[in-house]
């Protein structure tokens, strides 16, 4: 899985909207199983999805590296794209 949101957004909208399923599917399930031992599912989940993001994280990555300071991005298919706005 992973998202895609059709619409220009900003730069810290689109780091936020990159990690968010890491963070619902990955480390809130996996503090849980790590909290309470015997909801073990959810430590297997939330392993399984935090090594599943890599791809959202190298975006992010990327996008700390390489967009300005009030740069817009937009998704196209599989690709990201940013620019200055006028």
């Amino acid at each position: 899985m992973f998202v895609i949101g059709p619409e220009t957004m900003s730069k810290s909208r689109f780091i936020l909207m990159s990690l968010f399923p890491n963070i619902v599917f990955g480390f809130i399930p996996y503090l849980i199983g790590m909290l309470f031992p015997r909801f073990l599912f959810f430590l297997v989940l939330g392993t399984l999805s935090i090594g599943m993001g890599a791809g959202d994280y190298y975006n992010v990555f990327n996008a700390l590296m390489q967009m300005p300071n009030g740069a817009r991005t937009y998704l196209y298919r599989f690709n990201s794209f940013w620019y200055l706005p006028e």
